[in-house]
C-alpha cells in the first residue's frame, strides 16, 4: 500500500507540473514594458561643454545600440514604409507635422525622416488631437501614421524588451500603439499603452532639434532624448497575435518622436548597394544582353 501511495503522489505532481506547463504555453506571461537607460550612436553625441550641461545631438548620429534593465540590444532596424501626413509644420492648416534637422540644419521632410535610425531626425508635436497631429485616431476614426516593417512578424525575438523600440525628444508623452497587418489595419483589438510618467527611461542626451547650422539653443531649453522598448508579447488583446507587418501610434500630448524600430532578426532592414556594388550589377546585366542580341541578330 506504501509504494501505491507513492506512486499516486508522484503522478499527482507529474500532473501539476504538465498542468503547469500547458498554462504557460496557453497563457504567455507578458513582459513589461522597459524603460531605456541608454544608447549609443556612431558618431557619438557632443561632449558636455560650454552652454551645454549634458551630451547633446545637433546632428546625425546612427543608433548603434540601447539598454534597458534586461541587457542591451545592438540587433536594430527601422521601418521601410510609411503612411501619414508628415510634411512640415504649418499652423492652423490641417494635420501636419513639423520635422527635424537633419545633417548640417536641413531639414529631413516627409516620412525619409522616419525610415532611418539617424536619432537627429523625427518629427515634433505628431499624435495629439489638434491641428498639429500627425497621428491620432481623432474624430475621422482613421489613424494617421503607421509604419512598416520589412517582412510580418509572427513571433517575438528571445528576450525582453528587444522586439520594438521607440526614442522621443522629452519622453513626457503618453501613447496607444496598435499592431498592424499587411493593410494596414488594426489587427483584433491588440492595444499597448506607453506611460508618459513611467515607461520612458531618460538617455542622458539632450536633444537640439534645430541642429547646428541654425542657431544653437540655450542648455536650458533642450529637451532630453528617453527611449522605451517592448515586446510582441506586451500587447494586450484576445487570441494570438501574428501577422504584424506594421505599428500604428496615437497619443493625446504630442509625441516628438525621432526612432521607431524594430529588432533586425525580426525584420531586417533591406540592403542598399553601394554605388560601385551598382556598377557591376549594370555591367553583368548588360554582358549577359549582349549575346542575347547577337542571337536574335
Amino acid at each position: 500500500m506504501t509504494d501505491v501511495r507513492r506512486t499516486r503522489k508522484q503522478l499527482g505532481a507529474i500532473c501539476c507540473i504538465a498542468t503547469a506547463l500547458i498554462c504557460l504555453v496557453a497563457f504567455p506571461v507578458s513582459a513589461a514594458i522597459l524603460p531605456m537607460t541608454g544608447m549609443t550612436t556612431d558618431p557619438s553625441p557632443n561632449p558636455a561643454g560650454g552652454d551645454f550641461v549634458n551630451p547633446y545631438i545637433d546632428n546625425t548620429a546612427i543608433l548603434t545600440s540601447y539598454t534597458t534593465s534586461a541587457g542591451t540590444v545592438t540587433d536594430l532596424s527601422h521601418p521601410v514604409s510609411a503612411n501619414g501626413i508628415f510634411d512640415s509644420y504649418n499652423s492652423g492648416s490641417g494635420v501636419e507635422v513639423r520635422n527635424t534637422w537633419g545633417v548640417n540644419g536641413t531639414e529631413v521632410d516627409g516620412v525619409d525622416a522616419f525610415l532611418n535610425l539617424d536619432v537627429s531626425v523625427g518629427g515634433n508635436n505628431w499624435g495629439d488631437n489638434n491641428d498639429t497631429s500627425v497621428i491620432d485616431v481623432g474624430s475621422t476614426g482613421v489613424l494617421r501614421a503607421q509604419f512598416f516593417f520589412s517582412q510580418q512578424i509572427n513571433a517575438g525575438a528571445a528576450g525582453n524588451g528587444n522586439d520594438f523600440f521607440l526614442i522621443e525628444a522629452g519622453g513626457n508623452d503618453a501613447i496607444d500603439i496598435v499592431p498592424l497587418d499587411a493593410s494596414g489595419n488594426p489587427i483584433g483589438n491588440f492595444t499597448l499603452a506607453v506611460n508618459n510618467s513611467t515607461d520612458w527611461g531618460s538617455l542622458g542626451v539632450d536633444y537640439d532639434r534645430q541642429g547646428n547650422a541654425v542657431s544653437p539653443r540655450p542648455d536650458n531649453d533642450l529637451p532630453g532624448l528617453a527611449g522605451v522598448a517592448f515586446d510582441l508579447e506586451d500587447f494586450s488583446g484576445t487570441g494570438t497575435l501574428t501577422g504584424v507587418a506594421g505599428i500604428g501610434i496615437s497619443g493625446s500630448s504630442g509625441l516628438d518622436g525621432t526612432i521607431v524600430g524594430v529588432n533586425s532578426q525580426l525584420a531586417p532592414a533591406p540592403e542598399i548597394p553601394e554605388p560601385t556594388s551598382l556598377v557591376l550589377i549594370l555591367v553583368g546585366v548588360a554582358a549577359l544582353a549582349g549575346p542575347s542580341r547577337r542571337r536574335t541578330r
